[in-house]
């Protein structure tokens, strides 16, 4: 997630920063992202750009889990408007969830955590979420 320092940043600043990183990631397998193309896009210092986050990888989680749809939230929330009909709530939710997993908006980022998911990255999202 990103440190204190981007946080801190003016909003405009932020948006134009995760907006090129979503760009990346949504484009591009993983391993093909890299932060000199992110940088200078963003323009800012390749220094800048670890004071506000701690690697590639932390980036990328920061897209991901702004990106990602808490599951469980929406069913719930669907099962609710269902009036707690189960069978109409799951052909409902099986629905939504493929709209969002196969929106072309989003749908690298995805790919990139089920598909291009390696060991690195593991360890990676285990120690941002600690």
């Amino acid at each position: 997630m990103p440190k204190e320092v981007f946080l801190k940043l003016p909003a405009e600043k932020q948006e134009k920063i995760l907006s090129i990183l979503e760009t990346e990631f949504k484009t591009k397998p993983f391993q093909k992202v890299n932060v000199k193309e992110i940088v200078e896009k963003s323009e800012i210092a390749r220094g800048s750009f670890y004071q506000y986050f701690e690697n590639l990888e932390d980036a990328y989680f920061t897209i991901l889990e702004k990106e990602t749809v808490d599951i469980h939230v929406l069913f719930m929330k669907i099962f609710s408007e269902k009036n707690k009909q189960l069978i109409p709530a799951l052909e409902e939710y099986g629905i939504q969830v493929a709209e969002i997993l196969f929106n072309e908006q989003i749908y690298m980022i995805y790919k990139n955590c089920y598909l291009y998911w390696s060991e690195g990255l593991n360890r990676s999202w285990g120690i941002c979420k600690s």
